[in-house]
């Protein structure tokens, strides 16, 4: 691995995790724990001795370009089409965190940039759709409004 690699890797990481930082300050659901940084997925919360949350965060941005079967085009970046397609393009890996012996996996989609229309009302395009997922928990940190809205809630502890 070369020198600009490196730090480009501990650049996204630090990055990574101010973002998880924001999403504990935001979130109070987020699991209490032990948390150790990854790769996959990026965060690992040890809650108790068997009770580990993996937390994966990616990004979506405006210039995110979706590429749909049905031919190659531009899709506004934050649509429900663009949520899924980012949900869907993570789900290939989520054989990957099961190696890690997780007791849940979460994925949270960090977005910052965005200025939305005052007529699109995040929170009612959001609260009518449930994602197709094999993750326990999907959230949206919204960085720019402060909030974090639940695609997919995660289930409540149990043990």
């Amino acid at each position: 691995m070369g020198k600009l690699e490196k730090e480009h890797q501990t650049q996204q990481k630090a990055m990574e995790r101010r973002s998880l930082d924001e999403l504990i300050r935001l979130y109070p659901a987020f699991p209490k724990g032990n948390i150790r940084a990854s790769e996959s997925p990026d965060f690992i919360v040890q809650q108790s001795r068997k009770r580990r949350t993996g937390i994966e965060l990616t990004r979506l941005t405006r210039s995110e370009k979706m590429m749909l079967s049905h031919g190659e085009r531009f899709v506004p970046a934050f649509s429900l089409e663009s949520i899924q397609h980012v949900i869907t393009s993570k789900e290939s890996r989520i054989g990957l965190y099961r190696k890690q012996r997780l007791h849940q996996i979460w994925l949270v989609i960090v977005v910052e940039d965005f200025d939305l229309p005052p007529t699109f009302n995040i929170h009612n395009h959001l609260f009518h759709w449930t994602p197709e997922t094999a993750f326990q928990a999907v959230l949206i940190l919204h960085l720019s409004l402060q909030k974090v809205f639940e695609i997919k809630a995660p289930p409540r502890a149990t043990d």
